[in-house]
């Protein structure tokens, strides 16, 4: 079994979408993520959909609210 994780430590995280991090300039997002259908996606977020997206691929959506 295969695994691929990504996170993004401390300032790191701002080298991928610049953006504050702190709780009052939080934001809503979505994400759509299309990956081999032997993988299972997950992100921080919830997962809205998973489809197929050919017979060998499927595309998950995730959507993050934000939360006060």
């Amino acid at each position: 079994m295969s695994f691929m994780y990504s996170q993004c430590e401390s300032i790191a995280c701002r080298s991928v979408a610049p953006m504050m991090d702190t709780p009052a300039a939080k934001f809503v997002w979505s994400a759509k993520v299309r990956a081999p259908k032997e993988y299972n996606v997950f992100m921080s977020a919830s997962k809205l959909t998973v489809e197929s997206y050919n017979a060998t691929f499927t595309e998950t959506i995730f959507h993050s609210p934000v939360k006060v």
